[in-house]
């Protein structure tokens, strides 16, 4: 069992082996489904929507890389300025930078210890093309699809700054989508029809808009704790970097945050091979 925002998720891990020893890890859910595979060779293979299927670029957790446990539960995270980590594990170094609010402060054999503070410690720079590619209308980020158009809460609003359409549409978001954990990444006019999802139906709805209104935005993939006292740990997480007065600035419209809780930790997930713990 995993616990996503408070819900708890069952699934189940079977390993097969043929008879030449080549190994397939299945995980199911409850009712047998096929959430997620892996052959002996790291293959990683998952269930997705016909919209995210095709994006090759985005980075999306591995199932068993749903939830990292602790020792110890954290502080009301209203209280929390600054957290700590020490992240062990192969592949941790190359998949876990610097990032707006997060920084690597000392390296030590096998581990590596990572400071996230409420306040930015970095700044993530606009690239050439990032303006331009990041606004851009794609089948994850429909922009101009008129379901979008329909539901743009700024549609007809023409004289606030950009701090304050972000402001809005974090928001927006936040009340828009009632908190539920999906199986699949479902499209955004699905999410829109629905209104219901986790952390990545808030993020890619938060994003479509984002760009709707001339905002560029791009997905975060990581983890955050997840507040739960019985069983402390972090959990896979998804939000959004908005580009603003030429920095990446990074807002979470699943938890309502313009400025984000530091107990975010941003991780490249197609870099990490094993998370033995924090």
């Amino acid at each position: 069992k995993i616990h996503i925002h408070g819900q708890i998720i069952e699934y189940y891990v079977l390993e097969l082996a043929d008879s030449d020893g080549i190994m397939l890890t299945k995980t199911l859910d409850r009712d047998g489904r096929t959430l997620e595979f892996e052959l002996f060779d790291g293959l990683t293979g998952r269930i997705e929507s016909k919209d995210t299927a095709p994006n090759l670029s985005a980075s999306i957790p591995s199932f068993r890389f749903s939830k990292v446990s602790i020792d110890a539960s954290l502080p009301a995270i209203e209280n929390i300025s600054t957290v700590r980590l020490r992240l062990t594990g192969d592949g941790v170094a190359e998949a876990v930078p610097d990032s707006p609010h997060q920084t690597v402060v000392k390296r030590e054999e096998g581990s590596w210890i990572v400071e996230i503070s409420r306040t930015p410690l970095n700044k993530r720079a606009e690239k050439k093309d990032d303006r331009d590619h990041f606004v851009k209308s794609t089948p994850q980020y429909p922009k101009v699809d008129f379901a979008v158009q329909q539901v743009n809460p700024l549609v007809a609003t023409t004289h606030l700054s950009d701090v304050d359409k972000i402001k809005r549409l974090v928001k927006f978001v936040d009340e828009y989508i009632e908190d539920e954990v999906v199986d699949y990444t479902t499209s955004v006019l699905e999410i829109i029809e629905n209104r219901k999802g986790d952390c990545t139906e808030h993020t890619q709805l938060f994003i479509t808009l984002a760009r709707a209104n001339g905002i560029p935005a791009r997905q975060v993939s990581g983890y955050i704790y997840t507040a739960d006292e019985a069983k402390p740990a972090f959990g896979a997480h998804a939000w959004a970097e908005v580009l603003l007065n030429g920095e990446w600035k990074q807002v979470d419209a699943t938890w309502g945050e313009f400025e984000i809780n530091p107990t975010h930790v941003e991780v490249l997930f197609d870099k990490i091979k094993t998370f033995k713990g924090l």
